[in-house]
């Protein structure tokens, strides 16, 4: 029997990785020779580096991109929760609404007095009767308010200098005035709180409703100037735009206990 002697490769076998990542291909010796260096290219190298910084600038886009989503819907959620207080505060004041003709004493007073973008109406509480305005008040151009909402605004502002352009916004300012104060145009009792912030220009909005006498439809007034109390008072807040996204529109319909239906 004839035995057939095999040469056994003395080289630890290759994967195919190791393999495509010699630093150079079977370069023979001088006598036949195999000379075989491991290792990888220049080129390999320059790929690797430019797949992990890919892989790293994804991971840092996608992390960054979810904590803006995040911020910006928590603003959002804040103005709207703002506004929403706002409007609440609004409609109770609203609500206790005092009805008095001053047509015999004081002919120019009127209990209640509504524009289209701002609302006077008398209110009794325990110092007496007050006089409570809604309206809007611009903020200084080129400045920032840092304001704490519910707080005395002549105490409540820190304004910092600011040489970027923004567009306007406004605060919107609950008054209170003693009657005697409001009687002679004074200013010395009044309190002034900022109850929203971050309101666009013309965001502030109220109509008045009644019953039309001729039709018995409702009847919507762009403003109010009658010596009795509207039954229906529509207020629309809007919100101006912020960073966090477009802004927020938010109405309330409020119903005044003391209001007359009819207004002829």
């Amino acid at each position: 029997m004839r035995i057939q002697n095999f040469r056994k490769d003395k080289r630890p076998p290759q994967s195919p990785l190791l393999r495509l990542s010699r630093l150079w291909r079977d370069r023979r010796g001088g006598k036949g020779g195999v000379v075989i260096a491991y290792g990888f290219t220049l080129i390999e190298l320059l790929l690797g580096v430019v797949i992990t910084s890919i892989i790293l600038l994804t991971v840092y886009t996608v992390f960054f991109a979810a904590l803006d989503i995040r911020e910006r819907s928590l603003r959002q959620e804040d103005t709207v929760g703002q506004m929403g207080i706002a409007l609440e505060a609004m409609a109770r004041d609203l609500e206790n609404t005092v009805g008095y003709n001053f047509a015999n004493s004081y002919p120019e007073i009127k209990a209640f007095n509504g524009a289209k973008d701002r609302i006077t109406f008398l209110q009794s509480s325990p110092q007496g009767l007050r006089f409570v305005s809604y309206y809007l008040q611009k903020r200084d151009e080129g400045r920032r308010h840092d304001v704490q909402i519910g707080q005395h605004s002549k105490k409540n502002v820190s304004v910092t200098e600011s040489k970027t352009g923004t567009e306007a916004v406004y605060d919107l300012i609950r008054e209170s005035r003693p009657f005697l104060d409001y009687l002679t145009a004074s200013d010395d009792h009044a309190e002034t709180r900022i109850v929203c912030r971050n309101i666009k220009s013309n965001g502030l909005q109220f109509s008045f409703g009644s019953v039309n006498p001729d039709s018995g439809g409702r009847a919507w007034y762009a403003s109010w100037s009658f010596n009795v109390i509207p039954a229906l008072t529509k207020i629309e807040l809007a919100s101006g735009p912020n960073p966090s996204g477009p802004g927020v529109q938010l109405a309330k319909m409020v119903l005044n206990p003391a209001g007359t239906m009819i207004v002829e």
